[in-house]
């Protein structure tokens, strides 16, 4: 087997052509704030233009044209990382595409031609009205045998440059199998289940046809509910081709917030840090949010360190209702040592001292093999997860011993039980630990802890696979919250897990 190989990266200003084109308005793809709230942590290449790019990198064959096609999605793609294409096949008939990191592959197309010129449908019709927003749905609203109604057509003249961008139509992917493919990018992104798609798989088989409107039909043809998946299947129709579909595709969990009335059952009602002030960074989501809303619940005067989750932060102070009013956002890079100098400066005024540090930010993981091509992601990695423990710590240190309080270190299980394919999440952890280590050493006054939860119920863990799998974050929260107040003697190192 010959695997012919190209380095491939994917930039917005393509993707955006894509959503021209195709009227896929899904937030995973284009919206920076939804996507940091998911388990990837920013927007997700569109399946279906990882697919046209991978058709892209075989020969010209301009006497054949596309008669089917199947693409996997086995890991999302993400934007202006260095990929590889491999050709694995290309002859007159078939073509076997792969885009891989390292040894992962996080796309294959598998496609077949038959004798006729992709060049033969210059304009599929006309445009009509689409969704602007995608459907917000739930999983259980959803059942075999329904209907899908969907209102669609793409942005022909959008579409067409793009296929002209991409030089598809010299190797057999015509206007109408592209118009094929972002009708099942549409019917999945904005319509079944909408906003909370994730592309498994799609499949096209095209005939020639008579009809000249474009139209999308689809109807669920099974739920799988394990698996949090619906398999879509119908027919599209029009710019001169009959093409039968089936799409597979997830429905993504919301992942979950924390809910202060859980935390305020976990939690002594004496209110125990009352007078006393703490700064989380990494405060707005997960455990860090549900550990600034148990500090509030516990009395403490909490700044809230976060960089740009603002709807994240306001429904976090919302939801403690009086308690709120205890809660101080403070955004910002809390890897810039400007930044965590101010917030020192904020809580200082008045004459007040910083009682507890809560160290949680760390940047959203992905996997990632320890292979070639992977070493400067993960150095960048490592620095930057480092630098968000170090800067705040450096600057907060001094006052702590002051006041003779505590420094909370969000780490890992993972540190002593590494899961295959994340050693730059893991290496990241224990350098932090690392670090902590060694600050013990430099201020023997503060008393230390370090937190290794396993699985929890975060953005991290909310995916189809995951979803209703880890601990709540409530329980945790509260006992590590609890922590800060016993009688741990300074200087010392406490190891807390789930």
């Amino acid at each position: 087997m010959t695997v012919t190989a190209a380095p491939v990266r994917f930039d917005r200003d393509l993707a955006d052509m894509f959503r021209q084109a195709s009227a896929d308005q899904n937030p995973l793809h284009i919206d920076e704030q939804y996507a940091r709230g998911t388990a990837f942590g920013e927007p997700v290449v569109y399946g279906v233009l990882g697919a046209l790019v991978a058709l892209s990198g075989l020969d010209p064959q301009p006497a054949r044209r596309l008669t089917s096609v199947s693409v996997r999605f086995p890991a999302p793609i993400l934007f202006d990382r260095d990929y590889q294409r491999d050709v694995v096949e290309d002859s007159w008939g078939r073509a076997v595409v792969r885009l891989t990191d390292g040894p992962q592959t996080l796309l294959q197309v598998t496609a077949t031609f038959g004798a006729g010129s992709a060049e033969d449908v210059v304009h599929g019709g006309a445009d009509v009205p689409v969704r602007t927003e995608a459907r917000r749905t739930d999983f259980a609203d959803f059942a075999a045998g329904q209907q899908i109604p969907v209102a669609y057509a793409p942005r022909w003249a959008v579409l067409a440059k793009l296929l002209d961008e991409l030089a598809l139509p010299a190797r057999g992917v015509g206007l109408a199998e592209a118009a094929t493919l972002t009708g099942l990018s549409y019917l999945a992104g904005m319509e079944a289940p909408g906003s909370a798609s994730l592309l498994a798989q799609v499949e096209a088989t095209f005939e020639p046809g008579a009809v000249t409107s474009f139209r999308v039909e689809a109807r669920v043809r099974a739920v799988h509910e394990q698996l949090r998946m619906l398999e879509l299947d119908g027919t599209v129709t029009g710019a001169g081709i009959v093409a039968t579909t089936t799409v597979k595709v997830f429905h993504r969990p919301d992942a979950s917030t924390p809910d202060p009335r859980r935390l305020s059952d976990a939690l002594p009602g004496d209110r125990p840090l009352a007078g006393r002030a703490a700064l989380v960074i990494g405060a707005s989501r997960g455990l860090g949010a549900a550990i600034t809303q148990a500090l509030a619940l516990s009395g403490a005067d909490v700044y809230a360190g976060y960089q740009h989750s603002h709807d994240e932060i306001r429904a976090l102070v919302a939801a403690l209702g009086p308690d709120g009013e205890l809660v101080h956002p403070i955004s910002g890079d809390a890897a810039d040592p400007r930044w965590c100098a101010a917030a020192v400066d904020q809580i200082n005024a008045g004459g007040r001292t910083l009682d507890h540090l809560v160290l949680n930010a760390c940047p959203v993981p992905s996997k990632m093999a320890l292979a070639p091509g992977s070493t400067h992601r993960t150095v960048e990695f490592v620095s930057r997860a480092l630098a968000l423990v170090h800067a705040p710590l450096a600057a907060c240190a001094a006052d702590i011993t002051r006041s003779g309080g505590s420094v909370l270190t969000i780490s890992t299980a993972w540190v002593t039980e590494p899961k295959r394919g994340w050693s730059g999440y893991v290496v990241a952890k224990k350098a932090v630990e690392g670090l902590i280590t060694a600050a013990a050493e430099e201020y023997p006054g503060i008393r230390w802890l370090l937190a290794r939860p396993d699985r929890l119920r975060t953005a991290f863990n909310a995916t189809p696979m995951a979803a209703g799998l880890g601990a709540p974050v409530e329980p945790v929260a509260a006992a590590l919250v609890a922590a800060l107040g016993t009688g741990q003697q300074a200087g010392t190192i406490r190891v807390v897990g789930s």
